[in-house]
């Protein structure tokens, strides 16, 4: 908690990767929730993720629209490591859900292992 808002707990995350890294696949963060949680760090994540090389998706199902989340996803990728992120097209395009198949799909973008940093 900071304040009323229920924040990323980057440090739990540290003590959590230390004492269990082997045993984790993956961290997910989301970049869109309701109050009183805010956004997670997604690149304070990122940076864990490259340290700990554990995978990190990002859940940005309603973000795609929203320029303050894709510079912060942004970031996350250059200063971090991101392997996904995930969308949905029927909350960021507006697409009905079942009027076209392409609504029930999800859009992963996998950055590439190579990136510059």
């Amino acid at each position: 908690m900071k304040g009323d808002e229920v924040v990323t707990d980057i440090e739990a995350m540290e003590v959590a990767l230390a004492e269990h890294g082997e045993k984790v696949l993956a961290i997910i963060t989301t970049t869109s929730c309701f109050a009183p949680r805010v956004p997670d760090a997604v690149d304070e994540v990122a940076k864990l993720c490259a340290k700990a090389n554990v995978y990190h998706v990002i859940n940005n199902a309603y973000g795609l629209q929203c320029s303050k989340t894709s510079k912060v996803i942004n970031r996350a990728c250059v200063v971090g490591r991101v392997d996904a992120i995930v969308c949905s097209t029927d909350k960021n395009f507006l697409v009905p859900v079942g009027k076209i198949d392409c609504s029930l799909c999800i859009l992963l973008v996998f950055r590439s292992s190579i990136a510059v940093r």
